[in-house]
Formats: C-alpha cells, structure tokens, sequence
C-alpha cells in the first residue's frame, strides 16, 4: 500500500472514530514518506497523528507531533493549535495560551482557538494568576495550583483513588520513607510475569534517604502465570511471542496507552501528594526499564522531566529504535538548514535526564547493541544523559552483587532531592552536627551520617 492510500485509510479510521487505528496508519504513512529526500505534506502526517493522539489523551505523544509538523511548516495554525491542545491537557497552561496566541496570529478569526484561548485565560485567572502570566515550572493541572500541593517532610501517601483507569485495578504497594522524609518518589515498574510486591520488598531494603516508594503492577496479566503482570500486549492471539520490526504497532501501540497512564499518575501524584517530576525517579526492570525509558522520555520531550532513570536489563523496543533513528536524521537535516539550535532543543525543561541502563555482559535477552543503540539515540534526540553500565558475569535478572548496587546507589546519591533538616543548622542552633548524604565505600546502602566538626 502506498503513502497516499494509507494517509486515506488513517483519515477513514479517524473519522469512524478507530483513533489507535489511525495513528496507527499514520505512522506508517511516515515511514514510508520518511524514506524520500524531500517528502511532501508531511507536516500534514504529523499533524493528523498528533489529532489522533490528542483524542487518545495522549498528551506527550500529541505535543511531540506537533512540534515536528511545525518544524516542517512553522505557521501552520492548526499544528500550534494542537500543541496548545496537548498543552493543556499536560497541565501548562501559561505555554498552551502562548501557543493559541501563536495560532491566532496567524489565522485571527479562528473561532475554535478563539475559544481555547479564552478558557485558557479564564483558567489561569481562576488560578490566581494573570491571564498569560506562567504558573510555577512542573505544574501539573490547574487543581495543582490551586491546591497548593503539601511541602512539609511527610507528605499524604498515595491511594488507589489516584490510579487512572487503565490502572485503577493492579495491584500495588506504597512503602513510606524509613526516615519519615517523603523528599523524593521511587517509582518501581516490574518485569514481564512479575508483580509488584517484590519490588515494594526491594525499595524496603534499600531505604533510600528522604525517599517513598510506590511499586506499581502492569495493567495486563499474563495468562498461565498466577497472577503475573505484564505492562503492554507482547503475545499474539496464539500466544507467540510477537517479534519486534519495522512496522509493527502492537506492542508500542499498548506500550503508548501505559505510559499515558503514568504520565496521568505523575500529575496526580503532584496534585494530591505534592511530588514534582524533577522528584519522581524510575525504576525499571526488564519490560518495566523499558517502560521506565518511555516514561522518561516522552516527560522530557513534553517539558516536566524526570529526577531520573535506571533501567536494568533493559532498552528502547526495536520498532521503537526504527522511528527514533528517523527523528534523529530529521533533527540533523533541520540543523543544517537552520531551523533547529540543537539536538536537545525538544528536551525541554532544564536539562536532560539522568539515566543508567545496566546490563550483564551473559544477557541473552537485551544485546548490547540494543542498548548502546537504545543510549545514543536517547542522548541525541532528547539530549538525556544517558550512562551504560555493563556488568561482568550477570545473566538478565535484577541487579545484584556488591558491584552492581554500589553503581546504583552512587548514581542515586548524585541525582535524589535532599531537605534540608534541623540537623542543617549551626551546631549552637541545632545542638548536634550536621548531616551528609553520602555513600560509604565498599557498602551498598546509602546512609545519612554524622559530619565531623573540624
């Protein structure tokens, strides 16, 4: 089928109402068109498949289509006036009325941004802020705002009230920070057939300082595995593995609708519990790194980054690596006319991410070629730091020995949040020295100890 029958069959699907259909065809419309020196209307291509996902709720997906349709036409209304949409629906609201002012310019009399611009000023207004003034950097929601989320050390721990519905029936565990500091998140995604419980177990273990942990089960559960989960669809009807290539959508089809769900949970949990993204950090093995990595990346490419991401045993989906390969040879030819600063430009927000993907050298599941493709392309296309640990003598399984959680532990040390504690103050304040964060050599724990005065 060519570009143009299949562009027909996406714009038939979305108009029946099959959105996963049409974004469907519409990314096979643009690989195909992606192969042509100087291919023509794409912009349209990514302008309809940002429809799609914004019909989907599909926000990050929606704000990052956008963005490469108008990188391809500047001043085309209707793209700025889907990424206000996908925007909005991200919570920042102050950018979405900026891009709606954007699409106004350009078509004055366009009633249905007139309309979008209008409640967006109205709520920002009811927000207490100016219409057009910025709402603080990594607002989630207007209810975000207006509830002024908790500050202090403890903060409400999650309910199952705040699960989305593709989540609302997994199971799951919070574990409270051991020290009573609910500074930071850790977000723990388990791997295909797992469950969460041994995940909770591990953030136990562990007890990371200042830091609360949710260990969240897969939407999906696996057949034959009593009670395994699994994250997105991986077999087909027969129950075959299904093999990851050019073209194939069901896997990153179900993958798209799960990490929409977290990014839901994340706004959520900054509305009701008061955690930033720069303060949610992932933890992901398997098939959970690799929701871990989505996760990571789509937040970064919308603007509300993650504090950070390890992935163990894990990369980006082949069929992924194909389209992200595609963008990063898209974002080279802007460069060289000039319509794109740099490689990170769509990072957003502060800098990249912080990521470590940890691999056994013995993995015969995760080459490691994958992962070294899996760290360039991350790095060039949203200019996340990305750092590849190999581990020698490890097969696929969840980190372990000295070496490998020493790695972990020195990466969460350089990158989780620290409140400051009464500890902090002068030693005639406070009555006793200060405290560190720190991690002790040759241990595997990460430890909040004494400072000695001089």
């Amino acid at each position: 089928m060519d570009a143009a029958a299949l562009r027909a069959r996406g714009n038939a699907q979305f108009a029946s109402g099959d959105y996963a259909a049409a974004q469907a065809s519409y990314s096979e419309t643009l690989r195909l068109l992606d192969a042509q020196a100087d291919p023509t209307g794409i912009h349209v291509l990514y302008g309809n498949r940002a429809a799609a996902a914004l019909k989907l709720g599909q926000w990050a997906a929606a704000l990052q289509d956008a963005e490469a349709a108008l990188a391809a036409e500047p001043r085309w209304a209707k793209a700025l006036y889907r990424k206000a949409a996908a925007l909005q629906g991200l919570g920042r609201l102050a950018a979405a009325a900026a891009a709606a002012r954007q699409a106004l310019q350009i078509e004055p009399s366009n009633r249905e941004v007139q309309a979008m611009l209008r409640q967006l000023e109205q709520a920002q207004g009811s927000d207490g802020a100016a219409p057009g003034q910025q709402h603080p950097a990594g607002a989630a929601a207007p209810a975000a705002e207006a509830e002024l989320p908790p500050t202090g050390p403890r903060k409400p721990a999650p309910s199952a009230a705040l699960l989305p519905p593709l989540l609302e029936r997994v199971p799951w565990e919070n574990v409270p920070a051991a020290d009573g500091v609910d500074e930071n998140l850790l977000l723990l995604l388990h791997g295909l057939g797992d469950r969460p419980a041994a995940f909770a177990s591990l953030a136990r273990r562990m007890a990371l300082p200042q830091t609360a942990a949710v260990a969240l089960g897969g939407p999906q559960e696996v057949p034959f595995s009593d009670g395994g989960r699994s994250w997105y669809t991986v077999f087909t009807p027969d129950f075959d593995l299904i093999e990851g290539r050019a073209g194939e959508q069901r896997r990153t089809r179900s993958l798209a609708q799960a990490v929409a769900a977290l990014q839901q949970l994340l706004a959520a949990l900054q509305r009701a519990c008061g955690y930033k993204p720069r303060c949610v950090h992932l933890l992901g093995f398997s098939q959970g790194g690799t929701v871990a990595l989505e996760l990571a990346r789509q937040q970064q490419a919308c603007g509300q980054p993650v504090g950070s991401c390890i992935a163990v045993s894990a990369a980006v989906l082949p069929e992924q690596l194909v389209e992200l390969r595609q963008q990063q040879r898209r974002q080279a030819q802007q460069q060289q006319h000039g319509q794109q600063q740099s490689a990170g430009d769509g990072a957003g927000g502060g800098g990249g991410t912080p990521v470590l993907i940890t691999r056994g050298t013995l993995d015969k599941v995760i080459s490691q070629q994958r992962v070294e493709e899996t760290a360039e392309v991350l790095r060039s296309v949203h200019g996340m730091a990305v750092d590849v640990h190999s581990v020698p003598g490890k097969a696929h399984a969840m980190p372990q020995g000295e070496a490998e959680m020493r790695r972990l532990m020195a990466f969460w040390a350089q990158h989780l949040s620290r409140r400051p504690t009464a500890a902090d103050l002068p030693p005639e304040a406070a009555g006793a020295g200060g405290e560190l964060l720190e991690v002790r050599p040759g241990e595997v724990s990460i430890e909040l100890v004494g400072e000695q005065q001089g």
